[in-house]
């Protein structure tokens, strides 16, 4: 019966011991917390660079790369018989020009674009080194009297029939003088720019793009 007793009083002493607070001598641990580091990497920049754009100087349009060769003027006629012309839709400028009667004659400029055929081509005039000194261009024209081709050697660079009878082709099936017509890829090949041959500038002012008349009237034909 001693030995029942004793394992009893070992039991009770225990439980009591497990129930104990601070007394029990074990110390208590907090919680670990682990601390965590966020890092936020920003995309990259990206710089978009939009690619360099050109004004021709005598039409405005913009192009993707400068036009680095001189103007071209060549003399068309604008008689009824000298009808149909050539090449005047790729030209930049077309100046008419009033000469004898009523009758008219054409200065076609080139720059930006080339025309496989210009014509029918006619003589120089006196107006005409007035009329094209800002261009500074080479000049194609047929014929002339002494005294205005000298006007225009000033000015342009001479490419006239007399000078470069090479590049310029009769057309068949139209009479003299309306038969002599001349490519600009043929003006352009008769060497290089003489010295003083500039590029030319803008003859006009032009809308910068995107950029509207702030007055006048509309109209679908003229």
């Amino acid at each position: 019966m001693k030995t029942r007793r004793f394992i009893a009083l070992v039991a009770v002493a225990s439980m009591f011991t497990a129930c104990g607070g601070g007394d029990s001598g074990e110390t208590s641990q907090e919680p670990v917390v682990e601390s965590t580091t966020t890092t936020t990497t920003a995309p990259p920049t990206t710089t978009t660079t939009e690619p360099p754009t050109y004004p021709q100087p005598l039409t405005g349009r913009i192009s993707p790369t400068p036009i680095l060769q001189p103007a071209l003027v060549v003399k068309v006629d604008g008689v009824k018989a000298g009808r149909p012309q050539a090449g005047l839709n790729q030209a930049d400028i077309v100046y008419e020009e009033k000469v004898e009667g009523n009758f008219v004659r054409f200065a076609v400029v080139f720059h930006s674009q080339e025309a496989a055929e210009v014509g029918p081509v006619r003589s120089v005039r006196s107006t005409d080194a007035d009329l094209v000194k800002p261009l500074s261009p080479l000049f194609a024209y047929s014929g002339g009297i002494p005294p205005f081709r000298d006007l225009i050697a000033e000015v342009a660079y001479d490419i006239g029939f007399d000078n470069q009878p090479a590049i310029y082709n009769k057309k068949s099936g139209r009479k003299a003088p309306y038969n002599l017509f001349i490519s600009t890829t043929e003006a352009r090949s008769v060497g290089p720019a003489p010295e003083g041959l500039a590029l030319p500038t803008a003859m006009f002012t032009y809308l910068e793009p995107g950029e509207t008349f702030k007055a006048g009237t509309p109209v679908a034909a003229v």
